[in-house]
């Protein structure tokens, strides 16, 4: 989330229904993009290997993959006027 250069990050609180605001980063919009971007890829290519050498099996892997780079993960907040 950006607004006027800066970047802010949202969240909800257990048991809450109203965002707010977790920290508030100055970067522009296409810095916090660029750094989203190497979250995802780092996650995505190394998720599974950082498991399977933490011992977690193959099964319990595959039982847990939908907690990684969920698609609601990319889904546009609208909280571009908060």
């Amino acid at each position: 989330m950006t607004s006027e250069g800066e970047c802010f990050v949202y969240i909800v609180l257990p048991g809450e229904c109203e965002f707010v605001t977790a920290g508030r980063f100055l970067l522009g919009a296409d810095e916090a993009e660029a750094i989203f971007t190497r979250m995802v890829e780092t996650v995505r290519a190394s998720w599974r290997a950082t498991m399977r050498r933490a011992g977690v099996s193959e099964r319990d892997c595959e039982a847990i993959r939908s907690a990684f780079l969920y698609d609601g993960l990319f889904y546009e907040t609208g909280l571009g006027d908060v």
